[in-house]
Formats: C-alpha cells, structure tokens, sequence
C-alpha cells in the first residue's frame, strides 16, 4: 500500500515536474526535483523491501519436490498446496491443517488458491512497481539534464547582458 501511495505522488510530482520544465521556472523546478528524488528514492526502497517479502515461488517448488512441508508459507500468504487443495488430496489423499483459517477444518475456511498462483501474482505487482519505479528514475535524470540546460541558458543569457552593459558603459562618448 505504501509503495502505491509513493507511486501516485511520485507520478503527480513528474507532471508538475513538466510543466514547471516547460515554464522554465528555474527554482520552483529545482525543489520539485529534490521532492522527487525523495519520492523515487523512497519508492526504491520500498521496491527493495518487497523483493524480500516475496521470493516464495522458488522456495514452493523445491519444497514441494523434497516432500517437506509448506505449513508456514501456507499460513503467511494463506494458500494451499502447489497450485491448489487438489494437489494434496491427489498426492496424500488429506488436506493440512495449514490450509485451513484459524486451523478449523471445514470447506468455508479453506485456502482456494495455490501458494505460486499467489507468488505470481505478487510478482506481477512487483514487476509493474519495477517497471513504474524505472521510468520514473529516467524521466528525473532528464528532468535534472533539462534543469542543468536551463540552469546554464540563464547564467549564459545574464553573462552576455552584463557583457553587453559593461561594454555600451565603457565606451567613451565622442
């Protein structure tokens, strides 16, 4: 949830972001992109803490191979068997006490979906927050490319003014 909200702000800063780019408000754009790189900074941290929570379907799939148990992946991501109860009762003939809410054994408490249908779909979510979190990065480095541009055009342009009047103050009257 955090990691959407960080995403939506991150989105409506890069607007403003652009259109401040288009003004050429040179410092209203610079704090914009210091709140930005805050945002993307938070939102790869985020990306980074969700990476850890949810590298299950590697782990379902070598503990369904070795026979051990998936009780405690059941439990956390409230799933059942392989890609569904069926996987149990096809294999032992019986249903886990881990695929059931609160262990009580009855069908309105059991876990429907298989523990790599839910690591796919977290992965699915991780891997559009990646993608979002990539074009929001790029676009902040050509928003800072195009703050430095701009940046440079003004002291250029004041330069050349400053040239131009020491120049028209200098020359002697004839």
């Amino acid at each position: 949830m955090l990691i959407l909200i960080i995403s939506s702000m991150s989105i409506a800063g890069l607007i403003v972001a652009v259109v401040l780019a288009s003004r050429r408000d040179e410092r209203s754009l610079r704090i914009f992109l210091v709140l930005l790189f805050v945002l993307t900074w938070f939102q790869g941290l985020s990306l980074l803490m969700l990476t850890q929570r949810f590298p299950i379907a590697l782990e379902v799939h070598e503990r369904w191979a070795s026979n051990r148990s998936l009780d405690s992946i059941e439990k956390q991501f409230r799933c059942c068997g392989k890609f569904g109860p069926d996987d149990y009762l096809l294999v032992r003939g019986y249903i886990p006490e881990s695929c059931f809410d609160g262990g009580i054994e009855d069908e309105e408490h059991l876990y429907r979906a298989g523990c790599l249908t839910k690591a796919n779909v977290k992965t699915t979510i991780l891997r559009r927050e990646m993608i979002t979190f990539g074009v929001q990065a790029s676009l902040l480095v050509v928003l800072t490319l195009y703050y430095l541009y701009v940046r440079h055009l003004s002291h250029r342009l004041t330069s050349a003014v400053q040239e131009t009047a020491s120049f028209f103050l200098q020359r002697d009257p004839e």
